[in-house]
């Protein structure tokens, strides 16, 4: 699962550097998702986020914590807490930056050729 997973966040796609998306990628995120849940992203200039996604139909809402960091154009996401008890921590996933700019931010899971876009926007610095 990726929340951006997310955050899934993130930048070289664009051309930047490594580093520069990673100062990018601090702040806080949003996406919404076509089957009706949302996320929200914080993370922090050290690449350690919490996440939060809701609007499962049976009401939980799932919480994620771990570490981001951008190489070679993709995040690394490295989750190690989730609510679920059923999740195997730690896990590493790899997502694909589409683009990012300072309020938006488009990346593409790698899990299958299938997985659509997510498009997270920043609600704050």
């Amino acid at each position: 699962m990726l929340p951006f997973i997310a955050v899934s966040l993130l930048l070289t796609a664009c051309g930047r550097g490594d580093s520069k998306a990673q100062h990018d990628l601090t702040g806080t995120w949003i996406a919404n998702y076509s089957n009706g849940r949302h996320s929200t992203i914080a993370i922090r200039t050290d690449g350690n986020y919490s996440c939060k996604i809701e609007g499962y139909t049976n009401g939980p809402t799932v919480t994620i914590q771990g570490r981001m960091r951008v190489n070679d154009g993709f995040i690394v996401d490295t989750c190690t807490k989730h609510s679920s008890t059923n999740a195997r921590v730690p896990f590493v996933t790899h997502i694909r930056i589409v683009r990012m700019d300072d309020r938006e931010l488009v990346v593409k899971p790698t899990i299958s050729e299938s997985d659509k876009e997510i498009i997270f926007t920043k609600v704050a610095p």
